[in-house]
C-alpha cells in the first residue's frame, strides 16, 4: 500500500472510484485556494520613491472579495460540520495510518486523517529519503522546509515546460534565465532556461536530477552584470519528470555547499506498469505561437526487475516583438540606425557642400535623409554635433527581433533496477538523451562604433582615390583604419574615410539568425541496498557522467568582407580576377533600408557569413553513502546517521569559429577559445538525534529532534578547502498538530568554470557619460571578462517556521517560514556607469577600461568578474491548504505566498547618485540600467480545485507585485503589479471497475519498495466497446492567462529592449490548450 493510503472497509465500485480521486488529490500537490493574499496596504509608498496611484486597485479588491468569499464558504462548511457533529475520537497510538513521506507544505496529505479501525491488516509508515537529508524518515514534517510538487501539480498548472512552471512559483522571485528574451549579445544562451530562487541569480540555486548533479549549460548568461552558469531545464525531458522537490533553506551539507538559495531536485519516473500516451496542442489567441507536444511512458517488470522508459517531443512556434503592441516599440530606439549615423570632420563636410556644425573637436555627425536611394547629395544630409538617429529618431529593432525563439525538442529517458539479493543488493541505472533546437532572430547587425578596440575596424573609403594615403580633409587615417591607399567608394558624398564613432544598422543584410542545437546526454550506474543487518541500515553508491554540447550557427556579417565590398578598387569587382563576385559595383551604404538598392544584392551575399561555435560542458561524479535509522537507541528512539563522499571532475570547452576568434563579426568582440577543468571531492556526515518522541514525551515536548550535519569540500585547481556546518531542530510541543522547525547553515560557492575561464561576453548596456554632461546612451558596448583570480563566495542562511494541521478541522494545513540568506564576496562585474565614474576619478580597477573615439565618444567599456560586496535577503513564506470531501465532490484549495521584505546589495557610486541608494532594494529594479525586472515584495499563487466522479476543474490566480524604476530621463516611475487567471477542466473516462479486481495500469501500489503484486482477475460484465475504448482516457482543456492580460510596462531606465520585465513575464498572452492522455 503506498504511503499516504489508508486502510478502509470494503467498498463498492462507485465508492472505490470516488476514493481513487480523493487519494489522487492526497498524493499530489493540489492547485491552490481561490484568493490572492497581499498583506500590505495597496499603494504603500516606497522609502526611495513616490508611487503613483495604481489603476488596478479596483480589480484587486474584486479579486480579494470574490476569492475570499470562496474560501469562507469552504471553510465555514467544514466548521459547521465539526460543530454539528461530535468530534472524532482520536485513534489509538497504533492506529493503521500511513503518513506521506515528504515535507509537503505544497502537497495535500491531511496530517491528522484517521483510518476507520477494522480487522484489516494494519499499515505502517514507510521511511523514505526526502530532499535535504540522506536519512530515511516517516515523518510528514521534518526540520528542513521542503516543497513537493508531483506530476499532477505540473499538469494542472497548464504550463508548457518545467521552466515555466518553476518560474511562476512564489519562491522564484527574480533573476532567472527564461527561454524568452535571453539573447541580447554574443556568446549567450539561446533557448536555454534556468530557475533562480529567492531573487538571487541562478548560480545560487543547485539543480539536481534524482539527487545527483548534472553538467551545466556550456554557455553562461549575462542578464545583468555577471556570467551566470546554470543547469538547462530544457535539456531534461519534461515527460520524464515525476516529482519536483525544492529545499528552501539552502546551504545544503547533503548535496553541496554551493546550494546558497536552495535546491531544486527533479525526480524521474520509476516503477511504471503498462503504458501511457499523451498528446497536447495549444496556441495563443493572438498571432500564432502554437505548441505541440507528445510523449509515451512505458514500464515492464517482474518481482526482481523493472524498466521504465519515456519518449518525448515538443515544438513551439516563435513570437516576434512586433506581434504584441506592448513590445512593438521599445522604450528607446537605437543609434545603430539606417540611414547610418556618420562621424565626419568639419572640413570634409564643408568640402562636400554640407552644413558645418561648429564643435570643439572639429568633428560632427551627419545622416542621409529618410527614404533616400543612396544618391542624396551632401547638402541634403542632416547635421548635428551628436548622433542624429538616436533616441526618438533611432532605429526600431523590435520590428525585426523575436521575443520567443522557435523551439523543437525530442529525446528519451530509461531507468532500470534489478534485485540481486532482495532489497539488500539492487543494481540500478539510467540513460538520458535530449536534443534541443532553437532558432532566434535579432534585428540586422548593429555595428557599434566603427572603431572599437579588439575588433576589426569598419571603414568606408573616401569618394576619390588617394594613392598617397593622405587625408587632406581630416578624419581617420589610412594607417589607423587599415584602408588601402587608392581605395574609394563612388557613393560617398564626403571625401574622407568614414569610421571612428560612426554607427550603422546593416539592414540590407537582414536579421541576425542563431540556430542553436544542444545535445544533452546522461548516464548513471549504481548499487544500493536497504534493510541490512537489523533492518535499519542501507547504502547507495553510483557513478554519473553527463555532458551538454551546444553548436550555434549564426547568420552574420564579416567586417573584413564588408570593408572589401565598400572599396570599388578591390579585386572582387574585377571580372578578370579569380575573386570576382559577379558584380562590378561596390556596395552603396548611404541608402535607407526601406528603399532597397538592387545593385547591393551580390555584395550582401558575399559579406554574409555563417560562423559556427561549439561549446561543451562535462561532469563526472562518483559518490557513495551509508545510512542507518538506528545507530543507537535513545529513550526518544533510534539515532539516525548518514555519511558519504563525492568526487567530481568538471570540464568546459568553448571553441568559437575563426571569424569570432578574430573579432571579424560586426558588432561582436573577439571570442577566444577556452579549455578549463577542475577536480573536487567532498565528505559529509548527518545525524538525527531524537530527544523526545511519543514514547517518552513530557509536557511541552511531545517530540523533539536535532539534526546536526557538516560537509567538507576541497577543490584541487586552486587548493581551496571549506568546512561548512548545518543544524536543524524539529519540535512538536503538544502533539502532531503543531510542528515547529528551524535550520541554520553555512555555504561556500567556488567560482564556476564560466566565471574563471570563459570567453568574454559582450552586450549593449545603458550608460551615462560623465565626460559628456551625463549624456544618456542606451547602447554602450560592454565587454565582461572572466577572472582566474576570483575568491569563493561564502554564505549563511536560516529558516524558522511552523506547520499547523488542526484535528478539529480535518484537511486543513497552514505553514509559515521566516528565512534569511547572507551572501559574501558575491562574484559579479561593475555596471557601466560605475566604471565610467571611476574613469573620471582615475580609480579604474584591474581589468577595467573605457575606450573612446577621436571625438571623445565611448566605443567600449571593459569590465571583469570580481568579488563584490555582500547580498542579504529576508522574507516570509506562507502556505494555506484545505481539502474537504462532500457529497458533490472533493474541494481542495491552496495558497502559497512569499513576502520579500529585505534585499540588500551595495550598488556603488552610480546607484547612490541616481537616488537608489545601497540599502534595501525590495520593490526596486534589480540592476539599474541593465535589467528587465525588479525585486518583487509579494508574489503569490492561489487555486481552487473541484473533483467529482471523473470531473476535475481547477482555477488558479497568480499575483506578482510591482516595483519602482527610473525612466530614460531618470524620472522615478512605478511598474504595476499583475493578476493573472488560469482555468482547466478534465474528465477521466476510467471505467467503474473495482480497483482491487482490475487495477488501471500505472504505478504499482508497492512502488516505493519496488515490489510488484499481481492482482487477481475477475470478469467484467456489461461493458460496451466504447467504454472499453475510453477506459484509461483523460481529456483536458484549459486556458492560461484567461483574460489576456498584458505584462506591465517597464523601461528599465531605457535599458530594456522589450518594454516589460522580460525575465519574469513573456509575450505569450492568452493560451488555450487541449490534452489527451491514454493509459493502456
Amino acid at each position: 500500500m503506498p504511503p499516504g493510503s489508508l486502510v478502509r472497509p470494503k467498498q463498492g465500485p462507485e465508492d472505490e472510484i470516488s476514493q481513487i480521486h480523493k487519494d489522487n488529490f492526497s498524493d499530489a500537490k493540489k492547485s491552490l485556494v481561490g484568493f490572492c493574499v497581499k498583506f500590505k496596504t495597496v499603494g504603500k509608498p516606497n522609502k526611495h520613491m513616490n508611487k503613483p496611484s495604481r489603476s488596478k486597485v479596483g480589480l484587486m479588491h474584486r479579486v480579494l472579495i470574490v476569492s475570499g468569499a470562496i474560501l469562507c464558504v469552504a471553510t465555514s462548511g467544514a466548521i459547521a460540520q465539526v460543530a454539528a457533529g461530535p468530534r472524532p475520537a482520536a485513534a489509538p497510538a497504533d492506529a493503521p495510518v500511513a503518513a506521506a513521506p515528504a515535507v509537503p507544505e505544497a502537497q495535500v496529505v491531511p496530517a491528522n486523517t484517521q483510518a476507520t479501525p477494522d480487522s484489516s491488516p494494519q499499515a505502517t509508515a514507510e521511511r523514505v529519503i526526502v530532499t535535504g537529508s540522506n536519512i530515511p524518515t516517516a515523518e510528514e514534517v521534518g526540520p528542513n522546509p521542503v516543497l513537493s510538487y508531483n506530476r499532477a501539480s505540473f499538469e494542472k498548472s497548464g504550463e508548457r515546460t518545467a521552466e515555466e512552471f518553476l518560474r511562476n512559483l512564489p519562491i522564484a522571485n527574480a533573476n532567472g534565465v527564461p527561454v524568452s528574451n535571453n539573447e541580447n549579445g554574443s556568446n549567450t544562451a539561446v533557448g536555454a532556461a534556468a530557475i533562480a530562487l529567492r531573487g538571487f541569480d541562478s548560480r545560487a540555486t543547485l539543480v539536481l536530477l534524482d539527487g545527483r548533479r548534472v553538467a551545466p549549460y556550456p554557455i553562461g548568461n549575462n542578464p545583468g552584470s555577471v556570467n551566470a552558469m546554470f543547469v538547462d531545464l530544457n535539456s531534461i525531458p519534461q515527460a520524464a519528470i515525476e516529482n519536483i522537490e525544492i529545499l528552501k533553506d539552502g546551504a545544503s551539507t547533503t548535496y553541496g555547499a554551493d546550494a546558497v538559495a536552495g535546491v531544486v531536485n527533479l525526480k524521474t519516473r520509476h516503477y511504471f506498469d503498462g503504458g501511457q500516451a499523451t498528446v497536447e496542442y495549444g496556441n495563443t489567441t493572438e498571432k500564432d505561437s502554437g505548441v505541440f507536444s507528445a510523449s509515451i511512458v512505458y514500464g515492464v517488470g517482474t518481482s526482481t526487475t523493472e524498466i521504465t522508459g519515456v519518449l518525448n517531443y515538443y515544438h513551439r512556434n516563435a513570437i516576434a516583438n512586433r506581434d504584441r503592441s506592448y513590445s512593438a516599440i521599445p522604450p528607446f530606439l537605437s543609434s545603430n540606425a539606417s540611414p547610418y549615423n556618420l562621424q565626419l570632420s568639419n572640413a570634409a563636410v564643408a568640402e562636400a557642400g554640407g552644413t558645418v556644425v561648429p564643435t570643439d573637436t572639429g568633428i560632427q555627425f551627419a545622416t542621409a535623409p529618410d527614404f533616400t536611394n543612396g544618391l542624396a547629395p551632401a547638402n541634403n544630409y542632416l547635421y548635428s554635433d551628436s548622433r542624429i538617429r538616436a533616441g526618438a529618431a533611432g532605429f526600431n529593432f523590435n520590428q525585426f527581433s523575436l521575443s520567443f525563439p522557435s523551439t523543437e525538442r525530442y529525446g528519451g529517458y530509461t531507468h532500470f533496477e534489478h534485485k540481486f539479493y532482495g532489497e539488500q543488493a539492487v543494481v540500478y541505472g539510467d540513460i538520458l538523451y535530449q536534443n534541443v533546437k532553437s532558432t532566434n532572430e535579432l534585428a540586422p547587425p548593429a555595428t557599434g562604433s566603427f572603431e572599437t578596440a579588439g575588433q576589426v575596424t569598419l571603414a568606408i573609403p573616401p569618394r576619390v582615390p588617394n594613392l598617397a594615403g593622405t587625408t587632406p580633409f581630416g578624419g581617420p587615417t589610412y594607417a589607423e583604419t587599415g584602408v588601402t591607399p587608392g581605395a574609394f567608394n563612388p557613393f560617398n558624398p564626403f571625401n574622407q574615410i568614414i569610421s571612428g564613432g560612426s554607427r550603422a544598422r546593416l539592414a540590407e543584410f537582414g536579421n541576425r539568425v542563431f540556430d542553436s542545437e544542444t545535445d544533452a546526454f546522461l548516464t548513471t550506474i549504481g548499487l544500493k541496498g536497504d534493510k541490512l543487518f537489523n533492518g535499519t541500515w542501507g547504502y547507495d553508491a553510483g557513478f554519473r557522467y553527463s555532458q551538454v554540447k551546444n553548436v550555434t550557427t549564426g547568420k552574420q556579417v564579416s567586417i573584413s568582407r564588408f570593408n572589401r565590398i565598400l572599396n570599388q578598387a578591390d579585386p572582387i569587382f574585377d571580372p578578370t580576377s579569380s575573386e570576382y563576385i559577379g558584380t562590378t559595383v561596390a556596395f552603396n551604404p548611404f541608402g535607407d533600408y526601406r528603399v532597397p538598392i538592387p545593385a547591393n544584392a551580390a555584395t550582401v551575399a558575399y559579406a554574409t557569413v555563417h560562423p559556427k561555435d561549439e561549446d561543451t560542458s562535462k561532469l563526472a561524479t562518483v559518490d557513495a553513502k551509508i545510512y542507518t535509522t538506528s545507530l543507537i537507541e535513545l529513550p526518544g528512539g533510534g539515532v539516525g546517521l548518514a555519511v558519504g563522499g563525492e568526487f567530481r571532475r568538471e570540464d568546459l570547452s568553448e571553441n568559437p569559429d575563426a571569424l569570432n576568434l578574430a573579432g571579424d563579426i560586426a558588432g561582436n568582440s573577439p571570442v577566444p577559445a577556452v579549455n578549463g577543468g577542475r577536480k573536487s571531492y567532498a565528505f559529509y556526515a548527518e545525524a538525527e538525534i531524537p530527544i523526545f518522541s511519543p514514547t517518552n514525551a513530557i509536557p511541552g515536548f511531545h517530540a523533539l529532534s536535532i539534526t546536526p550535519s557538516g560537509r567538507y569540500e576541497s577543490f584541487r585547481n586552486n587548493n581551496t578547502d571549506a568546512l561548512v556546518p548545518k543544524v536543524g531542530i524539529r519540535w512538536q510541543p503538544f502533539d502532531d498538530e503543531l510542528t515547529l522547525r528551524a535550520t541554520w547553515g553555512q555555504g561556500f560557492r567556488e567560482p564556476s568554470l564560466e566565471e574563471l575561464f570563459a570567453a568574454p561576453i559582450s552586450g549593449l548596456k545603458l550608460s551615462h557619460d560623465p565626460l559628456n554632461g551625463g549624456a544618456f546612451e542606451p547602447e554602450t558596448n560592454v565587454l565582461v571578462l572572466s577572472n582566474r583570480n576570483l575568491q569563493p563566495e561564502e554564505s549563511d542562511s536560516y529558516n524558522v517556521g511552523l506547520v499547523y494541521s488542526p484535528k478539529y478541522l480535518p484537511g486543513l494545513t497552514f505553514s509559515i517560514d521566516a528565512w534569511g540568506i547572507n551572501r559574501d564576496k558575491v562574484i559579479g562585474s561593475s555596471p557601466a556607469d560605475e566604471v565610467l565614474a571611476r574613469e573620471v576619478t582615475g580609480t579604474l580597477l584591474p581589468g577595467e577600461s573605457v575606450e573612446r573615439d577621436a571625438g571623445g565618444g565611448i566605443t567600449r567599456i571593459v569590465t571583469q568578474n570580481r568579488n563584490l560586496g555582500s547580498q542579504q535577503a529576508n522574507g516570509l513564506d506562507f502556505t494555506f491548504l484545505y481539502q474537504k470531501d462532500t457529497s458533490w465532490g472533493t474541494f481542495t484549495s491552496e495558497t502559497q505566498a512569499t513576502y520579500l521584505y529585505n534585499f540588500e546589495f551595495p550598488q556603488g557610486e552610480t546607484a547612490v547618485g541616481l537616488g537608489l541608494g545601497s540599502g534595501n532594494l525590495v520593490g526596486l529594479t534589480t540592476n539599474p540600467g541593465a535589467s528587465n525586472e525588479g525585486f518583487y515584495e509579494w508574489k503569490a499563487d492561489s487555486s481552487l480545485d473541484w473533483a467529482w466522479k471523473g470531473f476535475d476543474v481547477v482555477a488558479t490566480v497568480h499575483y506578482i507585485d510591482g516595483f519602482d524604476e527610473l525612466d530614460p530621463n531618470l524620472v522615478p516611475r512605478h511598474v504595476e503589479y499583475t493578476v493573472r487567471f488560469d482555468l482547466q477542466a478534465s474528465y477521466d473516462f476510467t471505467s467503474l471497475i473495482p480497483v482491487e479486481s482490475k487495477p488501471v495500469p500505472g504505478y504499482s501500489k508497492d512502488a516505493k519498495s519496488g515490489s510488484r503484486t499481481a492482482a487477481a482477475s475477475s470478469p467484467v460484465i456489461d461493458h460496451s466497446f466504447g467504454a472499453r475504448l475510453l477506459d484509461g482516457t483523460v481529456i483536458t482543456v484549459g486556458c492560461t492567462n484567461l483574460f489576456d492580460d498584458d505584462p506591465p510596462f517597464a523601461s528599465g531606465e531605457g535599458g530594456n529592449a522589450v518594454g516589460y520585465p522580460g525575465f519574469t513575464y513573456d509575450a505569450t498572452g492568452r493560451f488555450v490548450y487541449v490534452r489527451l492522455t491514454k493509459k493502456f
